[in-house]
Order: C-alpha cells, then structure tokens, then sequence
C-alpha cells in the first residue's frame, strides 16, 4: 500500500462495512471472546451484589476491584478482536489455538496497561474534565497498539494518544457510534426485571452486539495508524528534501574492502563533519564527553604539560585539559568544528590541520590526544606516525574508539534496522571498515606499528542517556558523516521503516530515569620511546 493509498480518506460507511465484513467472516472467535466477557462481567455484577451493604467499605472495596476486573476482561477482549482483525487485514488465517495463546502472553503486558489507565484516566479527571475524557477515549486503543508488538505499556498509551493528536473529535464520534448499540441495550435491559429469561436474552444479545463495539474501534485504530503512517512517509520525504547531503556514504555491509580511493573518502568526510559539526555537539557530545577525562588521564596530562588534541571537535577535550593547567592546541580539519570550539572556548587556541600531515615541529609536544578519530580516516598508519613524530621522547598518545556494535548498542541498533529495512550495499564510494579498530587487538597492533610501546588498552564504559528516541535517530541522520549518508541513500519509504525500527528498539531501553544506551569504548595510549 503506498503513500497514495493511505492518505485516502476514510468515509464512515466505508468503515461499517468493514466492520460487518470482519465481523461475519470471523463470527466464532470473536463470539467466543465477547460470551466471556458477558459472562465474566455477570459473574462479577453478582458478587458485587452480595457484599453486606451495610458495610460501606467492603462494598467500595468490591466496586473498585469489580470496575477493574471488568476493564481488564475487556481489554482482554479487545486484544483478541485485535489480534482477529490484523489477520484478516494480512490475509491470514485466524488459529483459535493461537489467538487463545498470543492473548494469555500478552495478559502481564494488558495487566500494567489497565493500571496505568485508570490511575492516568482518574488523575486527569480529577484535575481537567476535558483532557480526562479525552485521554479516556484515546487509551481505549491502547490494547490494540499491544497487539501490535512488544510495547511496554506506557509506550502503548502514550503511543494511542500520538495517534489521536488533531484527529480526537472525530474519532471521539466513531467509538461512541460504535459502541451505541451495546450501551443503549444495557440501559434498556436496566428497566425490565430481573427473572432469568430477561438475563438470558440480554446475555446473548450483548454477545452478538460487543463485537461490533470491538471490530470497530480496531479498525478504527489501523485507519488512524495507517494515516499516521503516510504523514510519517511525507515527513520523511521532506527530511530528504531539506537536508543537504555533503557527501556520500561508503558501503558498512562489506567487513573488508579490497580498495577505495581515499582522496575520494577524505573529501567526503571532510565535507560531512562541516555540515554535521552543529548537530554532532547538540547530540554526541554528551556521549563523548564522558571519554574526555579517561584520555587526558591515559595521555599523561598535567600542569604545564603541552597537548595537542587532534581532531578537537567542539572543543571539549581541550577545555578540560586546560582545567588541568596544560598548555593546549587543538586541531582538526573541519572549519565548522573550530568555529564551534572558539566559540565556546574562546581562550584556547585552535586551527585547522589535517592529523595525516600535522604543521608542527618534531618532538614539540608532552602529550597527543585523538577522541573518535582512527575509524574516520582514509591512512590512520600516517595519524598515528605523524602523533608519534610531535611527541616528544617518553611522552604517551591516547586515543578512543567505539567497541563493537553489538556492545556500543545505539550503533547496532541503526545498522540492524537498515539491515532488515533497507540497503547496505549503496552505489556510493567505500571506505575502509568502520568498527576495523572495535577489535582491541587491531588497535594495539595498529599502536605498535607506529613504534609506540608500552601500549595500554582499557574499557571505558560509557551510558548515552536521552529523552526521546527520535534524539537518536536525528543525531545519526545530522550529526554523523558514513551513517547519515547511508540514511539518506534509502528511499523515503525505506527511511520511514528504518525510522520507526530505530525508534521501536530504543523506546524499549526506556527506564525510569529515561532511555539509556551502553556505549562503550576502548580508551588504548602508547609510549613513544627514547
């Protein structure tokens, strides 16, 4: 189904007659789940009724639990005829043994969704009618979004409210046309008496009415999920758009690359870190930041000591090494990262210089510095020769690099999602492997190469703490060179999946404080000798 297709507009009768069709086509299960609701909710209604009345208490006591019991066999209810109708909209085959089985594993998920409802719900009335109301009828499609995958359930909730967002009045009208017939056959059946042929039939009417209630709202739910979608593909088609590619991205997919061009590969980083430099400081920099002290440490930095930090960045490392009372150059080649770093630092000094062929004397420096530098560059054998050639005899070089995507999880989580969404293999200039130097027995090899000794490798964990998902995702498509490149060479349909898969992934490493990745990195120093 394309853009196109989904942004068609829904009409109401349309939507009946879906509703009908799923309805007769899957009778059976859907009868079965709402006859125990009925069932269930009768079954309460009378031991709530044999509570001692005058026993105030007790009597609230059982009310309370009767109301949430009954919500909670509801959104059972509501899972299920959820779960009936995205088979019938995947063509699918709806398996009683397996839709009984997916709705008890989704019981602990539906469980934590009906508290958080009703203490959100009954907050938000307390204090706002309106808003309450609102965010009553706009979590009743929380269930459904469980049914989706595996959301936890405040995700769930806050993810039915996303959809409902400018959309609440209408879809107010259609849950209520929906569940019209049910409400108004139990407000009937409150005035005829009590006997049981009176039961029986408002029994086995309410059975055959709910799931109406029930197809409705689901579907109701994959239209508004389906607009939501085509709104997102829109929006990814206007990123594309609007954002200026500086260059493009070197194939990750192959782990070796017999050859590439590396003026071609310099360029294209060149030209990315200055058009990435604002968006890498608003989004990276919190991570990195949290290197800067274990490689001044690891660099031997101190009072009166004479640093060069290659490859600078914003400046960040610099700073704090001037803290420490070191006598402090930063370099690095991108001009839009200087002007950052004068900026905030504007009483260091900084210049532009390529950490291939560094413009400085031999031996004019007690310690060299490179945070996230070797992955970047097209000859790292000539950045570390040239950071051993300004340094003077017994003095260290330390330098950071990611651990592998599997433990630095925000990197594995984008490359898995372009993996499973969309292309690896791009018709774009190669570079060398990024994560060649993930392997801490490459990186030391690569130090002793150089002719440093004495090399040193350390873990340094390292926590990227976020608001939102989307935090992430923008940072790589702005604020990164070979992984922003490789975004922007998806189709916008492709950007779109790859999105929603980022966001899905990192959404559940949310915790109480909010999200929070393992990044990890290998902080490694030599020693250059005599």
């Amino acid at each position: 189904m394309d853009a196109a297709t989904l942004t068609a507009p829904t009409r109401t009768a349309n939507l009946l007659d879906r509703v009908f069709d799923v309805y007769f086509r899957h009778l059976l299960p859907l009868l079965l789940f709402s006859a125990t609701l009925v069932v269930t909710s009768s079954a309460l209604r009378s031991w709530e009724s044999e509570g001692d009345a005058s026993d105030s208490g007790s009597s609230f006591l059982r009310s309370i639990a009767v109301i949430l019991l009954n919500a909670l066999v509801s959104s059972i209810a509501a899972f299920a005829a959820t779960r009936v109708v995205r088979a019938d909209e995947a063509g699918e085959r709806t398996d009683l043994a397996q839709l009984f089985g997916g709705t008890l594993a989704a019981l602990p998920r539906l469980l934590v969704l009906l508290v958080l409802y009703w203490i959100a719900t009954f907050g938000l009335m307390l204090l706002f009618i309106v808003p309450g109301v609102i965010f009553a009828f706009s979590a009743i499609f929380a269930p459904n979004v469980v049914a989706a995958g595996p959301l936890q359930a405040w995700d769930a909730i806050r993810r039915s409210r996303a959809l409902m967002k400018g959309r609440w009045w209408r879809t107010t009208l259609r849950l209520v046309m929906f569940a019209l017939p049910y409400l108004l056959l139990y407000m009937f059946f409150q005035y005829l008496p009590k006997s049981a042929p009176y039961f029986w039939l408002h029994a086995g009417l309410a059975t055959l009415l709910y799931p109406l209630s029930m197809v409705g709202q689901a579907l109701l739910y994959f239209d508004l999920e389906q607009r939501h979608q085509a709104s997102e593909a829109e929006r990814a088609r206007r990123v594309l758009a609007m954002t200026p590619a500086p260059a493009p991205a070197p194939a990750y997919a192959a782990s070796t690359h017999a050859g590439f061009d590396p003026d071609a590969f310099s360029a294209f980083e060149h030209r990315g870190w200055q058009s990435a430099a604002g968006a890498y400081r608003h989004g990276f920099s919190r991570l990195t930041h949290q290197a800067v002290e274990p490689l001044l440490d690891a660099a031997g930095v101190i009072a009166g000591a004479a640093l060069l930090d290659v490859a600078c960045g914003p400046g960040d490392l610099s700073a704090k090494a001037a803290e420490r009372g070191a006598r402090v150059i930063g370099v690095d080649f991108s001009p839009g990262m200087l002007a950052l770093a004068r900026e905030h630092h504007p009483g260091i000094e900084f210049r532009v210089a390529d950490a291939e062929a560094l413009p400085f004397p031999d031996q004019s420096f007690d310690a060299v510095t490179m945070g996230f530098l070797v992955g970047h560059l097209s000859h790292p054998d000539r950045a570390l020769a040239e950071a051993r050639r300004v340094l003077r005899p017994h003095r260290r070089l330390a330098l950071a690099w990611w651990q592998p995507m599997d433990r630095a999880v925000a990197f594995g989580i984008v490359m898995d999602a372009v993996r499973a969404h969309g292309r690896t293999q791009v018709d774009l200039p190669a570079g060398p492997p990024f994560d060649q130097f993930s392997d801490p027995e490459t990186l030391g090899r690569a130090l002793e190469q150089a002719g440093f000794g004495d090399v040193r490798i350390s873990s340094q964990p390292m926590m990227w703490r976020v608001e939102t998902a989307e935090e992430v995702f923008e940072t790589y498509l702005h604020g990164s060179v070979r992984t922003a490149g490789l975004l922007r060479e998806q189709s916008p349909e492709q950007l779109l999946s790859i999105r929603g898969e980022v966001l899905r992934r990192i959404e559940e490493l949310r915790g109480p404080g909010g999200i929070e990745m393992p990044m990890p990195c290998w902080v490694a120093s030599g020693l250059r000798p005599s």
